[in-house]
């Protein structure tokens, strides 16, 4: 159950104590993902050089990061574009993860947020992105489509999970009338 109230100025969301203990980590993980994605940006390349701006030389092959920087940055831009758009995606992402991450409490399951639209937005921003990522690890086959009800267990309980995420991002927005993008 996801209950969100106001607060003096704060947005308080009561969420289930384990949920809470797991969104720590796979937040952990996924700040740890886009650190390896930053530490792959180089300025030895003749734009690089020029203005000084690490960025990334190819496009990235794995799957989690691929799938969330295609939900940011359109298929349909050329590849030095979305290259170029990259970094500044990227960072906001890591910056947006930690501040989430910080958010969360080590133990039960109140969650306090400013009641900012700026970082509530990047709150969603970041648990939509996370979603797409941990979709892309451990249930790929539900991006393009719902997952069987026949489908194994394990995999039920993960596609179940990133459905709680969804969960998370809709009910905060509806409460705050912010809404969700997509994810």
């Amino acid at each position: 159950m996801i209950k969100w109230h106001r607060d003096d100025g704060v947005v308080v969301g009561t969420l289930e104590p384990e949920r809470v203990a797991w969104l720590r980590s796979r937040l952990a993980e996924f700040h740890a993902l886009l650190d390896w994605r930053l530490s792959q940006y180089t300025t030895d390349y003749p734009l690089g050089e020029v203005l000084g701006i690490a960025l990334p030389t190819e496009q990235t092959d794995h799957p989690p990061l691929q799938a969330v920087l295609r939900m940011h940055v359109p298929d349909s831009e050329p590849a030095e574009v979305r290259l170029w758009w990259e970094p500044e995606l990227i960072g906001g992402l890591r910056a947006a993860v930690a501040d989430a991450w910080r958010n969360l409490p080590t133990e039960g399951g109140v969650v306090r947020l400013a009641d900012d639209p700026q970082r509530l937005r990047a709150w969603t921003r970041v648990l939509l992105s996370l979603r797409i990522a941990y979709l892309a690890t451990w249930v790929p086959e539900a991006l393009s489509a719902p997952l069987p009800e026949d489908a194994p267990a394990d995999q039920r309980r993960r596609y179940d999970r990133a459905c709680w995420l969804r969960a998370v991002v809709d009910t905060l927005g509806e409460f705050t009338g912010l809404g969700a993008s997509r994810g």
